[in-house]
């Protein structure tokens, strides 16, 4: 069996990256595929995360903002997935120019594989016509894949397809959930730009820290806006500390207390996932479209109705004033993610590759 996996920026620390690296890496070490990945978008020439030495990889630099650059890319990718000749290709590239694929490699099998919401391509005005019009050609390129696969039922009212699969992505389980440490400090992990909602979490922390000005906040990710991380600081230097990215995140987890999230959307967050499978409570707004299917509410965790940051912060001082409830919540946590397990993932996979 062989794939050719058709990614962006997969020397970045993001999620995709990380799932990517763990999820090939077993395809690769378990079933004994043969995995390929092109990464566009890329100028290094070196993953974030460690892959399984038997996988092979190209890289196709540049922005591809233009229709000369789409079209040279392209070219370039008809080539390698010509000459490799895969069963399928997979495609999780979130980006408009992914939405081309199929057009271009008419002759291959090309699946769709979607770690996020449609609206990562538009911007805070969803509902303009620029935007309207962009989701009408994306809704109808989307029609030309083979099939789509996403990580939850949810994310089906997004999409109209004949063929759509579901598949969650699975979490590396640490052998050992450790206890909450009690350490006073609050972990975010997620690039620091504005979609992920770093400027309402700065806000909600403020008036933590006002009243618990012992607790920290730890935020670990992708820090190359740098104009957007220093306004973020202003007036936070001895609470708040950004650590870029991270190939430990597991270990950063540990040491926290509990996490919390203000994404505006998301498809998957692997890092909830885990922080979850350690013991510890999430607390997250409950937007579209996986997170309240992870967190169970006032069990493992609490979500908030988008936009509420009253709410958001009396539930971080739940967690914070009442340390029993913590470690109640935590305990849970660590065992609520049984469908995540990479066995049951895997199996999913291997059935969909080889039916």
């Amino acid at each position: 069996m062989k794939l050719v996996y058709i990614a962006s920026r997969i020397t970045a620390s993001g999620g995709v990256s990380r799932i990517l690296s763990q999820k090939l890496s077993a395809l690769v070490e378990e079933n004994g595929y043969e995995v390929i990945v092109v990464s566009t978008n890329d100028e290094k020439h070196n993953p974030f995360y460690e892959f399984h030495p038997k996988i092979r990889f190209h890289y196709i630099g540049g922005s591809f903002k233009s229709v000369t650059d789409v079209l040279r890319l392209y070219s370039i990718l008809r080539g390698i997935v010509d000459h490799e000749r895969p069963n399928w290709v997979m495609v999780t590239d979130n980006g408009f120019k992914a939405y081309f694929t199929p057009w271009f490699l008419k002759k291959h099998k090309v699946v769709f594989e979607i770690h996020g919401s449609k609206r990562f391509l538009f911007s805070s005005d969803y509902k303009s016509l620029k935007n309207r019009t962009m989701l009408a050609i994306v809704n109808f390129l989307a029609k030309r894949f083979h099939s789509i696969v996403l990580l939850n039922k949810a994310m089906c009212v997004e999409w109209k397809h004949k063929n759509i699969k579901v598949i969650p992505n699975y979490v590396e389980r640490s052998k050992n959930v450790t206890s909450i440490p009690h350490s006073k400090r609050i972990i975010a992990i997620g690039r620091v730009v504005a979609e992920k909602g770093y400027v309402r979490m700065m806000d909600i922390f403020r008036k933590i820290h006002e009243k618990h000005p012992e607790w920290s906040l730890h935020v670990f990710g992708d820090l190359k806006d740098d104009a957007f991380c220093n306004s973020l600081l202003v007036g936070e230097n001895d609470c708040v500390f950004f650590h870029g990215e991270s190939t430990s995140v597991f270990s950063e987890i540990e040491r926290a207390d509990f996490l919390i999230h203000t994404s505006f959307h998301e498809g998957f967050s692997l890092v909830i996932a885990e922080a979850l499978s350690l013991g510890r409570p999430v607390v997250a707004f409950d937007v579209p479209f996986v997170i309240n299917s992870l967190v169970k509410n006032q069990e493992t965790g609490f979500l908030i109705e988008d936009g509420d940051l009253n709410e958001f912060e009396k539930r971080m001082l739940d967690l914070i004033e009442q340390p029993e409830l913590l470690v109640e919540m935590g305990a849970k946590a660590s065992n609520s993610l049984k469908i995540l397990e990479k066995t049951v993932v895997l199996k999913q996979w291997k059935s969909f590759f080889e039916s």
